[in-house]
């Protein structure tokens, strides 16, 4: 034993044992984290199966959702069809009547169908004999559905080129401002052609060029002023 007697050798033996417990704590702590890494490795290909799971359920489930909303779609279009099938064959003699008769009674009796009767009198009314009794038709087939014969008048007015003679392009224009249709693309869009083109953009769009002149052009650019802006009817923006 050396002069400093036996007290520095324990102090060293405890110092030792400090680090000694210190290391047993961190090789502990490093167990618990291996073990809880291991946990999860065990762990993984079960949350694997749930996260598959549930995706595969999530996917089935919008396939389903889709193909029924698909399946309800159809249903309706098939019902829709049937519908204007039916209102066709009934709405027949009452345009017999009206083209044979010229009976305004009769294109009037066509209203009330609704939205179905669009088609119709659209079509009687491009026919110049009885054009004065479905305009009136249409104007009252405007109150309840004014989109779909706004829509309608709208296609007519801006037509294939050549399609229409010159005064049923401006009997449809007049229309359009009497209904009250609001100043949708087919108003706006002729009326822009008609300035930049003049008399040889009307001669391009009739069927009847010929009688093109400038009193008409104008007459033309009038009734689509006017139609622009005129009070839009009820529900027909």
């Amino acid at each position: 034993m050396d002069a400093q007697g036996p007290y520095p050798l324990v102090l060293h033996v405890e110092a030792d044992a400090r680090r000694l417990q210190e290391l047993e704590k961190a090789v502990e702590k490093l167990g618990k984290r291996s073990s809880g890494w291991d946990r999860f490795k065990d762990l993984l290909p079960l949350l694997q199966a749930v996260i598959l799971a549930w995706f595969g359920w999530w996917f089935t489930n919008r396939v389903d959702q889709r193909l029924k909303e698909r399946e309800l779609a159809l249903k309706h279009a098939e019902q829709a069809s049937e519908l204007e099938f039916k209102h066709a064959a009934e709405m027949q003699p009452l345009l017999k009547t009206l083209h044979e008769k010229s009976d305004a009674s009769a294109a009037m009796a066509l209203t009330a169908f609704g939205e179905p009767a669009a088609a119709p009198l659209l079509g009687s009314f491009l026919a110049e004999g009885v054009r004065a009794q479905s305009a009136d038709a249409l104007r009252a087939l405007a109150l309840v559905a004014p989109a779909r014969v706004c829509e309608g008048l709208g296609r007519v007015l801006v037509g294939l080129p050549g399609s229409l003679d010159t005064k049923t392009l401006l009997d449809t224009a007049r229309l359009l401002g009497r209904i009250g249709c609001p100043p949708a693309a087919p108003i706006t869009s002729l009326s822009s052609a008609l300035e930049k083109g003049g008399l040889a953009e009307l001669e391009r769009r009739v069927s009847d060029p010929k009688s093109v002149n400038n009193e008409k052009l104008n007459e033309l650019k009038g009734l689509l002023k006017a139609a622009a802006e005129a009070p839009v009817q009820g529900g027909a923006r």
